[in-house]
């Protein structure tokens, strides 16, 4: 699904403004073949992704928008001097309609702008609010305006020119696609979602090198493509700790399961409750499981073995299970999450029974409600924390409504 057409509106109409305006004044030639294939490529990159950072980030890769812009400049400079004379007096006139043409260029390019915002927030309805949010566009408004600025202070086309390099305002309309306000969300999202310490760092450290290469800059912006590079580099090496960090957080939860489904599986309640009631024949898929979970939980242990060099008891110490557990995402209650791990393990063996002491104990706790933990909406409330300060106070429950009740509870909460 491409970009929604009002986001790529905002991002290229100026650049089509300018092709156009190209186009009808007719020009040819290397430069404006090299500047049309800069747009084409936006466009084909516009229909292909369908995330605005996504094609933000493409933009700046392939650094499109430089090449469109450098092959601009040649393209009226070529038209400047087909009408120009060396020989002949310096022609104020033709100078400033150079001039006339590429401001208004850029002028167009605010409007645009601004039109496209509010044409988006149409379509968002109720939720136009967000936008606010999420394109502050008085960033990129203001860097262009710095050069419609330096154009109507009186030098001339070429002087110009050169003063949009030499002091940095191309780089400043280039960097005001950046955001810290938006680097320092990522941060808080990363916080918030709590996926692993490394999520976490990765958003860390584009912050800090967003900083860092702001400090270098003339404008107090990082240059964009020197950002996402770096951006690239510390998602390259963290992802295979980021990678790790979910497979074995997955395999320790598979083995949990299991010794669940064992024990639960012998109690007197197993063919009323989940996950047997589900099935056609729910006394056989007690059996089965009685039969077969221990020998899929062994299994998945020498896979773990194979895979991260770590037994069943192992896994479960493994960093991820506490993050879990602090964060919320483990449902379980401590005393029954102990009771699997210190009384159902050792034994969960093919070819092995629990003893009746252990399936009463097991069936006490799904009576009494102990299975699971009582503060079962951690992460809800971190998310909407972090999105209420964000977007305004009662925003999450607006989009994602109340919390739900989960499953009832009497045991302690973990500490």
């Amino acid at each position: 699904m491409p970009v929604d057409p009002s986001m790529a509106d905002a991002m290229l109409g100026t650049f089509r403004t300018m092709a156009k305006d190209c186009q009808d004044k007719g020009s040819n030639g290397e430069a404006f073949d090299n500047m049309m294939a800069a747009l084409n490529r936006m466009e084909q990159l516009a229909t292909e992704l369908n995330d605005v950072s996504d094609l933000s980030g493409a933009l700046m890769n392939e650094n499109l928008y430089m090449e469109f812009s450098n092959n601009y400049t040649k393209v009226l400079s070529a038209a400047y001097k087909s009408d120009y004379d060396p020989n002949a007096p310096y022609d104020e006139k033709a100078d400033q309609a150079l001039m006339k043409q590429s401001l208004n260029a850029y002028r167009d390019a605010i409007r645009q702008i601004k039109d496209s915002k509010e044409e988006t927030k149409k379509l968002m309805g109720d939720r136009s609010s967000d936008l606010d949010v999420l394109y502050k566009e008085q960033r990129m408004v203001d860097a262009i305006q710095a050069v419609i600025d330096l154009g109507e202070s009186g030098i001339s086309y070429a002087e110009w020119c050169k003063r949009l390099i030499t002091q940095g305002l191309d780089k400043a309309m280039e960097g005001s696609v950046l955001s810290r306000e938006n680097v320092e969300w990522d941060v808080k999202f990363a916080e918030a979602m709590a996926v692993s310490p490394a999520h976490i760092e990765a958003a860390k450290r584009k912050l800090q090198k967003f900083d860092e290469l702001a400090s270098q800059s003339p404008i107090k912006m990082p240059e964009t493509f020197k950002y996402q590079l770096a951006c690239d580099k510390i998602d390259w090496e963290l992802e295979p700790e980021q990678l790790k960090w979910y497979w074995v957080k997955d395999k320790w939860d598979k083995l949990f399961n299991r010794l669940e489904e064992w024990i639960m599986s012998y109690t007197s309640m197993a063919p009323y409750i989940f996950p047997w009631n589900q099935h056609s024949n729910p006394q056989a898929s007690v059996k089965e499981s009685q039969a077969c979970a221990p020998g899929l939980f062994r299994a998945w242990e020498n896979m773990c073995k194979d895979y991260f060099g770590m037994n069943a008891e192992e896994m479960f110490k493994h960093p991820s299970f506490d993050w879990e557990i602090r964060y919320g995402f483990h449902m379980h209650s401590k005393v029954f999450t102990e009771f699997l791990l210190n009384e159902i393990m050792p034994i969960c063996n093919p070819n092995a029974k629990p003893s009746d002491e252990l399936v009463k104990k097991a069936e006490e706790m799904h009576k009494n409600h102990m299975v699971y933990r009582p503060d079962n909406n951690i992460p809800y409330h971190r998310m909407k924390k972090a999105f209420d300060e964000r977007f305004g106070e009662g925003w999450y429950v607006q989009r994602h409504g109340l919390p739900g009740e989960g499953a009832k509870s009497n045991a302690e909460p973990w500490n």
